[in-house]
């Protein structure tokens, strides 16, 4: 995978496929979450993170997070401008 795809919906966490991101229940009048979460890009792995140590700059629907990303899965990336850099 070399992409991730920003969601705007009101998908559940646990429904995040791989390289999605987004803001789970952000349309919701209580918001759940003030956090980004992703899907891990990892095919194989079917996790998600939560992004809350992480700086996430959002400019014209392009991600960027800071800093890397390490699943428990053992995937470690970057993620510039919706683009998946692999460590």
């Amino acid at each position: 995978m070399t992409h991730v795809t920003v969601i705007r919906d009101d998908r559940d966490l646990i429904k995040y496929q791989p390289g999605e991101i987004g803001k789970p229940f952000q349309n919701q009048p209580v918001k759940e979450s003030s956090y980004w979460f992703i899907g891990c890009p990892n095919l194989q792995c079917g996790g998600y993170g939560n992004l809350g140590n992480h700086e996430v700059i959002e400019t014209q629907g392009m991600i960027t997070i800071s800093p890397s990303i390490l699943c428990g899965c053992g995937a470690h990336y970057f993620i510039v401008n919706n683009e998946i850099q692999w460590c």
